[in-house]
């Protein structure tokens, strides 16, 4: 019997609070975790931490920085 083997993997945007910047914003990650194995890429973007939504991973709507 031939076993497939299942790829899982998830994508998860979050921000780094405790990496906040210069200007009081946190930058925004993008997590990949491919069968167990995780790995964080920087997307380039920041937000101010309180406009962040982490239970949806975005920020909340309208949000200037997310518009462009």
């Amino acid at each position: 019997m031939n076993r497939v083997k299942k790829s899982t993997f998830s994508l998860l945007f979050i921000i780094k609070k405790s990496k906040l910047l210069k200007n009081g914003e946190a930058p925004v990650c993008l997590r990949i975790t491919v069968q167990g194995q995780t790995a964080e890429v920087m997307v380039k973007r920041s937000i101010p931490a309180h406009l962040w939504n982490q239970a949806k991973e975005w920020a909340h709507q309208q949000t200037p920085v997310f518009l462009s």
